[in-house]
């Protein structure tokens, strides 16, 4: 019985260290989510990540069709411009991938981006 259970305690540390993303998704903007056409916007990643997983790259796609994918696991910002003359909603998706390629940590923000002021 002593056996069993030191065996299934290795296999449950062994798949809480390897299983899932390990990670919870964050992600912020500044200066708001309100934004004028033309204004820039920062965006930094807040995720909590596990000490354990490795993500080697970044992605963020900004709404408007364009999408910036960084290599460098500590580039933890970007920086865009939306350009909109009619005012809308953008949806920013930020997107962490694991070195496997396997997990990824995804989370999304949404932008009122208003019309370029007269």
């Amino acid at each position: 019985m002593r056996l069993w259970l030191a065996s299934l305690a290795l296999i449950l540390l062994g798949s809480s260290l390897g299983g899932g993303p390990g990670c919870i998704a964050a992600v912020t903007a500044s200066p708001s989510t309100s934004l004028m056409s033309g204004q820039t916007v920062t965006f930094t990643d807040g995720s909590s990540i596990s000490p354990v997983t490795r993500f080697v790259s970044r992605s963020w796609s900004f709404g408007d069709g364009s999408v910036e994918k960084s290599t460098n696991a500590n580039a933890t910002t970007a920086t865009h411009v939306y350009m909109n003359t009619t005012g809308r909603e953008e949806n920013l998706t930020m997107r962490l991938t694991e070195r496997t390629g396997l997990s990824t940590c995804t989370t999304s923000l949404q932008l009122q981006v208003s019309a370029e002021a007269l």
